[in-house]
C-alpha cells in the first residue's frame, strides 16, 4: 500500500513496521509516560522511594522481644511481578550494662492494612548478632557506622507495602539508634519482574 498523507486529521497511513529511517524519532518525540514497564523489560528499576527518619525520632530498647525502630518505607508496586529490593541503615550504640550483650534486628513487611510478617529474621544464630559488647563496666559502649540491612521481596501485590526495621537487646543490655544527630536510611527500589 501507497503513503496517504491526510493533511486533515494530520495522519500518514500505509507507513509499514519499521519504515521510519533510523535517527528520526528522538527522546523528544515520545510522549511522557509513553514506556511502559513491560516495554523496559524485567530487571529495569521502575521507582526509587527514600525515607529519612532523625535520630531523635528512633527508639532505644532494653527488651529481648523484637519492637519498631522507628525506621519503615512504603512503596506501592506497579505489577504484581515486580520485585522490591530494600536497604536500612542505622548506627548502633550498645551498653553494656557490665555484661556481654548484643542487638538482633528484622525486617518486617505488612501489604495495606494486613498484619505484619517477618521477612528477614536476624536473631537465631550467632554469626547474625550485629553488634556485641563483652563484660566491663555498665558505660561500656560499641557504635558501628553503620548497619545495614538489605532485602530483596517478591510481594506480588500492587498494594501498598511498608517495610520496617524492628530490633531486640541481648540479655542486660541497652540498644540506642543513630543517636540525636544522626539519620537512619531507608531506600525501597521496585524492579521489573
Amino acid at each position: 500500500m501507497a503513503l496517504v498523507l491526510n493533511g486533515s486529521a494530520n495522519t500518514i497511513g500505509g507507513l509499514a513496521v519499521g519504515g521510519l529511517p533510523d535517527g528520526i524519532v528522538d527522546t523528544d518525540m515520545i510522549a511522557a509516560n509513553a514506556v511502559t514497564a513491560s516495554k523496559r523489560g524485567a530487571g529495569a528499576i521502575l521507582q526509587v522511594i527514600h525515607n529519612t527518619v532523625a535520630g531523635s525520632s528512633l527508639n532505644n530498647t532494653t527488651s529481648t522481644t523484637h519492637s519498631d525502630t522507628g525506621l519503615s518505607i512504603d512503596i506501592t508496586p506497579s505489577s504484581t511481578s515486580s520485585k522490591i529490593f530494600i536497604t536500612l541503615a542505622v548506627r548502633v550504640y550498645i551498653h553494656s550494662g557490665g555484661g556481654d550483650t548484643g542487638s538482633f534486628f528484622s525486617i518486617k513487611r505488612k501489604i495495606d492494612s494486613g498484619s505484619y510478617s517477618l521477612l528477614a529474621n536476624l536473631t537465631s544464630a550467632d554469626d547474625q548478632m550485629l553488634t556485641y559488647v563483652s563484660g566491663g563496666s555498665a558505660d561500656a559502649v560499641e557504635a558501628l557506622n553503620p548497619v545495614q540491612l538489605i532485602h530483596y521481596d517478591a510481594p506480588s501485590t500492587t498494594g501498598v507495602c511498608t517495610y520496617k526495621l524492628t530490633f531486640a537487646a541481648g540479655a542486660g543490655g541497652t540498644v540506642s539508634l543513630s543517636g540525636s544527630d544522626r539519620n537512619a536510611i531507608a531506600t525501597a527500589w521496585e524492579i521489573a519482574g
